[in-house]
């Protein structure tokens, strides 16, 4: 059951980010007027500032399929360097977060072509190399900066986050130390955390963890203070991490999810059921808060509620595909139906 406990502590959490808007949303009337002219451009240079206007446009309406194919058209046509380089860096982009790595590395080489020492484009295009697992390409861009600009701190923790991709863990701590004495800041101390995590020192990465919220509040790093002192047997030192979470951040399920699971394997099956519950009133479709309650059930001798739970989460988890335990809940639903 610990082993179970420990496995969705690790997995209940994850990030989702979203591109920055740049200009206004667009009107249909706006759409077609700019359509139009497009067909109507009397140069190539009028007509490819048009495609940027428009790509624009589409990017701030979330458009991003027009976006992306506007910002080529732009980009292939006449522009000032300047609108050349923007139009090649957002497509670059557009195609990063829909994890189109290939035609991200595509258009950030165009733009850092425009802009041999444009340091930022560098660093999304060993970012793009990153995602790719192209990691001597990573390396070459991040050596580069590091060359023009050593204290780069962007580039130090990418190289860090590097060697933890290829499983040098002591040469990342190098990297995020070196990172530190640039600049104390809360990615770097995360980071340490992070390989820290990785090395299985949940005491390391604690200790980290604190020195980042010394740095001001983070919902997130909260909840990994919490997970490292759940791993390390810390119970009080995690309940009193979470509840502080959810008192500045009341809406977030993972918080109670993370507390129902602190109460279980502390024993207090009570107070466990109940949090679970809460989760459950802020998300009916969040299967982890079914699937404690079941254990919670289980272990209060309750097995026929406890099937009822695990068999509405396996439900949930197969049908949402919510995460990767989706597995492991359906097949602990299916060992609960057999304890009826």
């Amino acid at each position: 059951m610990a082993k179970l406990s420990k496995y969705l502590m690790l997995l209940i959490c994850f990030i989702t980010l979203a591109p920055a808007m740049p200009r206004a949303e667009i009107t249909a009337e706006d759409e077609q007027a700019l359509l139009g002219k497009i067909s109507l451009a009397s140069s190539e240079k009028t007509r490819s500032s048009l495609y940027l206007k428009l790509a624009d446009y589409y990017f701030a309406s979330e458009r991003f399929d027009d976006a992306l194919k506007n910002y080529r058209a732009a980009a292939g046509g006449q522009l000032p360097k300047k609108n050349s380089f923007t139009a090649w860096e957002r497509a670059g982009d557009i195609s990063l977060e829909k994890r189109d790595y290939a035609d991200s590395i595509k258009s950030y080489l165009n733009a850092s072509r425009i802009y041999p020492k444009k340091t930022s484009v560098k660093l999304k295009l060993a970012s793009a190399y990153m995602q790719s697992e192209l990691y001597e390409k990573a390396k070459e861009v991040y050596l580069d900066v590091l060359k023009n600009n050593p204290r780069s701190i962007e580039a130090v923790i990418g190289m860090g986050n590097l060697c933890v991709s290829v499983g040098l863990s002591d040469a990342a701590m190098d990297y995020y130390r070196k990172a530190l004495t640039i600049k104390p800041q809360r990615e770097a101390y995360s980071a340490i955390s992070k390989c820290a995590l990785n090395m299985g020192d949940y005491e390391l990465s604690a200790a980290m963890l604190k020195y980042a919220l010394a740095l001001g509040y983070d919902y997130q790093s909260m909840i990994d203070l919490a997970r490292n002192y759940f791993m390390l047997g810390r119970f009080k030192e995690a309940e009193a991490v979470l509840s502080s979470a959810i008192e500045k951040s009341k809406d977030s399920v993972d918080a109670y999810l993370y507390l129902s699971l602190v109460y279980l394997e502390s024993g207090d099956l009570l107070k466990a059921e109940k949090i679970a519950q809460i989760a459950r009133e802020h998300s009916s479709e969040e299967p982890v808060a079914y699937f404690l309650s079941a254990l919670c059930l289980l272990k209060s001798g309750r097995p026929e509620s406890a099937a009822e739970n695990a068999a509405k989460a396996g439900a949930l988890s197969k049908s949402a595909v919510v995460s990767e335990y989706s597995v492991k809940l359906r097949d602990f639903a299916d060992s609960l139906k057999d304890k009826k």
